[in-house]
């Protein structure tokens, strides 16, 4: 697999998507790694940049859902951090939080997960899994799934 960063579009919904950097070890304030401490579990918070732009006259949404992570040694998806818990840590490196884009419109941000037990991760997949959509005009749009290696890191 050739070392990224990756774009692909996403060609039936209309967005051109890119997979960025790769931080895996995203640096926690005294107070944000404190109150996460039984979440982490020993291991790391990690952030991808994912940024997204819509074509003209797109109708669809992404969702930060669509992205997961794989870390080894872990065996199940890790799920985005969604409750904006680990924004101020990341704004404090200098990203922008990643928040879901209106309809047919685009973002440039970064995602946050939660790697637990696993001290800066080093073989980690990101897995872009847009589920089956159903369009205005009714048709049905299918599920899109595509995994991207993480081997390159800011």
């Amino acid at each position: 697999m050739a070392p990224g960063p990756y774009f692909f579009q996403d060609e039936l919904i209309g967005y051109n998507i890119g997979v960025n950097e790769f931080n895996n070890g995203l640096r926690l304030s005294a107070a944000s790694a404190s109150k996460h401490h039984p979440d982490i579990r020993n291991g790391s918070v990690v952030a991808v940049h994912i940024p997204i732009a819509a074509e003209n006259g797109s109708w669809a949404q992404i969702h930060i859902t669509y992205f997961t992570l794989l870390c080894d040694p872990i065996r199940e998806p890790l799920l985005p951090v969604t409750t904006g818990d680990f924004d101020a840590d990341l704004i404090a490196v200098g990203y922008t939080p990643w928040v879901d884009p209106p309809p047919g419109q685009g973002v440039n941000g970064w995602i946050a997960y939660v790697v637990p037990g696993v001290r800066n991760p080093d073989y980690c997949f990101l897995i872009y899994n847009r589920p089956e959509l159903r369009s205005p005009d009714g048709t049905t749009i299918p599920a899109l799934s595509l995994s991207f290696l993480l081997d390159w890191m800011v």
